[in-house]
């Protein structure tokens, strides 16, 4: 295996480096079951799963979701 030092990671664009991202997910996720899930992260998706099933919180549509982090980021940029 070639290995690709921290120097040419820092060379790569953001492009790239998402990209390179993406290829290395798409890998890990082949198998899910090697892939270990710390105790934390369970943790919260049992509280979300509650809080859902107790119709504390509900799905958002992707696009609403992306809307309102958009919005929020514009927000936070104009310092309001």
């Amino acid at each position: 295996m070639n290995q690709v030092s921290p120097v040419d990671i820092a060379n790569l664009t953001i492009t790239e480096k998402l990209g390179l991202m993406e290829l290395l997910w798409q890998d890990i996720s082949r198998d899910p079951d090697n892939v270990e899930v710390q105790e934390r992260h369970l943790r919260t998706l049992e509280e979300r799963e509650r809080a859902l099933a107790n119709s504390e919180t509900a799905f958002v549509d992707f696009e609403e979701a992306m809307s309102n982090i958009r919005s929020r980021m514009e927000h936070r940029r104009s310092g309001k």
